[in-house]
């Protein structure tokens, strides 16, 4: 588990990359395309949902990949309606 202060830096960054690239990688697993699809969500509305990440939606991280990749994976649940979201 990481800090409050080092989630705050992350999303600080992660907005920062954001607003720099104004796109986001959606992984295209079926699930996450039925949840799209059933909400008629764009991937504006993923990236805007991103954006909107707080430090209350931290869940775990910074977690080594298990592919050993050279990075690092944050998560965060926030919740839409009511589900809580695997980010």
């Amino acid at each position: 588990m990481e800090t409050l202060a080092g989630v705050k830096e992350f999303l600080l960054e992660l907005r920062i990359v954001l607003a720099r690239e104004n796109t986001l990688a959606i992984t295209p697993r079926s699930k996450n395309q039925e949840f799209l699809a059933e909400r008629g969500w764009t991937s504006s509305d993923v990236l805007r949902l991103v954006r909107n990440l707080s430090v209350a939606d931290y869940a775990d991280g910074p977690l080594p990949d298990d592919g050993g990749a050279d990075l690092s994976w944050w998560i965060f649940g926030p919740r839409y309606d009511d589900t809580v979201l695997y980010v």
